[in-house]
């Protein structure tokens, strides 16, 4: 239901995709990222008002790409608490599924004691969430993890529009449909849009800037799997989370 209002909300920039040209310049290897929540009645007003400037990026000819991710973490959830610690160097291990392209990548990211984050992926068969020899080898050939310390735990699913500046150096990426699931237990946040602006130098009054202030709530963090992990694992509290938390929460 959501993915089909927002599609309704983007009719409008099918004149204006993104070439591939655009997307190059606008990869941003070098980035500052501000995020916000934007409830989804809101969103409307925000991509009503940047259609001169911004051009919609498809996948697959969609205006909206689908994930679905499988985190690996250890038993007592090393990832997560060094995530949340602020400790480097950390990992994260993840199998990320593109459905909208039928491929499947394992991943590898590292955040360095620079403070910089390195990710390494694996292309591996569509759907698949196992751990193999070529996925064990690059856990520890890119991490100081043992890989048989890990375990599948948690499961991420969203869909993503993605917008970048036709004149500005930006990038803003807006994901609905957000739901946390393990076992049996699970999460969704219906009505709110986690958006992300991605500028080359913070730029306080882009266009996209201002709406986003405008319309939305600005947020310090918004880590899907620590997030994620507070809603469907009994006993996780992560106090660096729980004003996000919070937020989703009331607009929800």
């Amino acid at each position: 239901m959501q993915e089909q209002t927002v599609k309704n909300m983007v009719v409008h920039f099918d004149l204006l995709s993104a070439s591939q040209d655009l997307l190059k310049a606008r990869a941003l290897q070098k980035r500052v990222d501000t995020k916000f929540l934007v409830a989804l009645d809101d969103f409307e007003y925000v991509l009503s008002a940047c259609q001169e400037t911004y051009a919609l990026v498809k996948a697959q000819d969609r205006e909206i790409a689908r994930y679905r991710t499988r985190y690996w973490d250890t038993k007592d959830l090393q990832c997560l608490s060094d995530h949340h610690r602020g400790r480097r160097p950390r990992y994260k291990f993840r199998f990320r599924h593109y459905i909208d392209r039928q491929k499947t990548y394992f991943e590898v990211k590292a955040k360095t004691p620079a403070n910089r984050t390195r990710k390494t992926r694996l292309r591996v068969d569509y759907g698949q969430e196992d751990l193999g020899a070529k996925e064990t080898t690059l856990v520890e050939r890119c991490s100081a993890m043992d890989a048989t310390l890990l375990k599948p735990g948690l499961g991420i699913e969203f869909s993503r529009l993605m917008l970048v500046g036709i004149d500005s150096m930006e990038r803003a990426t807006f994901d609905i449909n957000f739901r946390a699931k393990e076992g049996d237990r699970q999460a969704t946040f219906p009505h709110v849009v986690i958006a992300e602006l991605k500028q080359a130098r913070f730029v306080a009054r882009s266009p996209m800037m201002l709406l986003l202030r405008k319309y939305g709530r600005r947020i310090d963090s918004m880590s899907k799997y620590c997030v994620g992990s507070m809603l469907v694992r009994p006993g996780v509290s992560l106090q660096r989370y729980k004003p996000t938390l919070r937020l989703l929460r009331s607009m929800s």
